[in-house]
């Protein structure tokens, strides 16, 4: 589903719950067109085992791809397009933050 600005919507629902942990990730990767980037977000709504590792069970959640055309007059290539963005909650915590380089999906 398609949210009118690009976004499109994959297999995972948002359910996230107030005091409940759950693990978000975003991937960003340049396109065989060299003209745009696809940015690709995932939810994992159960992320802990009982003794703190993560399980990884990523489900991908929306997808957008940014183009040259329109709003940018150049491919977006900046690190940490990640936003978070916390409204209507009064405290949040963050736990296992990384930044790196992934092999882009080939299909």
């Amino acid at each position: 589903m398609n949210d009118g600005n690009g976004t499109h919507k994959l297999e995972a629902n948002n359910d996230t719950q107030i005091n409940k942990w759950f693990g978000r990730k975003t991937v960003v990767w340049t396109n065989a067109d060299g003209k745009s980037v696809t940015a690709r977000d995932y939810i994992d709504l159960d992320p802990f085992h009982q003794n703190g590792k993560p399980k990884n069970n990523w489900k991908p959640l929306q997808e957008k791809i940014f183009t040259t055309q329109g709003k940018y007059n150049e491919i977006i290539l900046w690190g940490g397009m990640f936003t978070s963005r916390i409204d209507g909650f009064n405290t949040v915590d963050y736990a296992i933050s990384s930044l790196r380089e992934i092999t882009p999906p080939t299909s």
